[in-house]
Parts: C-alpha cells; structure tokens; sequence
C-alpha cells in the first residue's frame, strides 16, 4: 500500500556556495534560468553587477550582499524548477538568509519583495566584519550554555539545530577561547567526540548586529506581505508563522 508522504522544503542559510554553483542547471534548465534572470533583473535595481556575471566568473564568493543574493536565487529558482516537475512542499522552514526564500516561496512575500529584503539584509551585514562563529555538536545544548556563562566577554547562541547541535556567535577572543575548552573535552575523551567547526563568517545572529538592526527595521518597515499558500515555520520564532512574522521590518530585525 501507498504510505502518505510529507514533504517538508528546508532552505539554507550562508555558507553553502561553491564554485561552479548553478551554472549547469542555467545551461540545461530554462525554468531555472527564467526565474534566476527575473530575480537578477529586480536585484539590478539596487545594484551595478549581475548575479549570472558573479556565478559564472565566480567572483566575490566571500562578499554578505553576492552571498546572500546567490543563495536566496538559487533558492528560489530550484523552487519554480521543482514545481514545473509536480513536486511542492507541505510545509516550508528557512534558516537565517533562507528564511527570505522561505517567505516568498510559501506565497508570504512577493518576489520583489524578497529581493528587497534579501538585498537590504546583505548589504547592512557587509558592513560588520567583527567575531567569529562555531558549529558545537554531540554536546547537549544546555551544556553549550553552561559552558559559555562560565568565559568572560560576549557570545550568544545563535541557532540551536537540535538537541545536540548548535552555533555559537561571539566575540574573537571568546569564541576562541570556548573552543580551546571544547577541543581540551574532546582531547580526554577520545570515546564521545564532539563535532567542532568555526565557521569562515562574521559573528552573525549575535550582539555585532545590533548597530545595523534599527537601519534594517526602517529599511523594511512598509512591507505588504499576505498570507502563505504553503504552511510556513519561522526559525526566529520556533512556531508556525502568525500573520505579523515575515511581513515587518521588526522580524527581519531578529532575523
């Protein structure tokens, strides 16, 4: 017999280019070149550089703005590409930059919407460049927290993946210094390995955003939105989207 699927869409955050990145799918999918060009002819709005120029001469790959841009398009266009196959999601989720992805593709923002958003969102973060990130895993997250209340200096949890898994943001030094605490742990306990990565990206979800947030806010602050046609999760809230996520400048601020 046929078991019911649920087919759930999860979209990415920063972090997850690499070079030669769509590049095929624009040379042998038209539905995915079509919505890639649409949203690379709204971005063209806001600045003086094309996302199909950067993906093929695989520029600026480091730069928030290019970043974000990229992967909210790719996003976006392997979604019109999926529908033009008969596969949708029951239900969509986004992580940090996907959450702009997951807001237009669930029918909440529009799609010049989004792109407003996604570009006000990199080009604000362009500007901060300070801290340091770190995925800590096989650790429960309440142990995480324990550990950071016990370092002097600032660093905020920001993102709790699962009951094991987490990001931690913060200053240099005390990113630094919790994963010197966490390597020494993994160093006498050759048994149950923790998973350790920092990540090649500024202290993001964290206290450094703060001098942009307010810029952020009154950037975005007459957003129209609607509701999702696709039920929709908010990663900010942890909860099923209400009719004010998604749709302020305030949620993209604690975004």
């Amino acid at each position: 017999s046929e078991v019911d699927k649920y087919v759930i869409f999860v979209f990415c955050g920063q972090g997850s280019l690499w070079d030669g990145m769509c590049l095929e799918l624009i040379d042998k999918e038209p539905v995915f070149r079509r919505k890639l060009t649409e949203v690379d002819c709204l971005l063209r709005q806001y600045v003086e550089w094309s996302l199909l120029d950067k993906l093929s001469e695989k520029e600026d790959f480091q730069v928030p703005l290019v970043v974000q841009a990229i992967v909210f398009t790719t996003q976006v266009a392997l979604f019109a590409l999926w529908q033009s196959w008969g596969i949708t999601p029951d239900t969509i989720i986004g992580c940090s930059a996907g959450e702009v992805a997951a807001a237009h593709c669930s029918g909440t923002l529009s799609l010049p919407e989004a792109v407003r958003v996604i570009y006000h969102r990199g080009r604000l973060q362009n500007e901060v460049t300070g801290g340091k990130m770190l995925i800590v895993g096989n650790l429960p997250v309440k142990k995480v927290l324990d550990l950071c209340s016990k370092v002097s200096g600032k660093v905020d949890l920001a993102a709790e993946n699962g009951a094991s898994s987490c990001t931690l943001s913060g200053d240099d030094d005390v990113i630094d210094e919790l994963h010197e605490v966490l390597r020494t742990m993994n160093e006498n306990d050759l048994a149950d390995q923790l998973f350790l990565r920092e990540l090649d990206l500024p202290a993001y979800h964290s206290h450094q955003m703060e001098p942009i947030r307010k810029e952020l806010e009154s950037a975005l602050r007459d957003l129209r939105g609607q509701l999702p046609t696709v039920e929709l999760y908010s990663t900010v809230t942890g909860k099923r989207a209400t009719k004010e996520d998604f749709v302020t400048g305030e949620y993209w601020g604690r975004n």
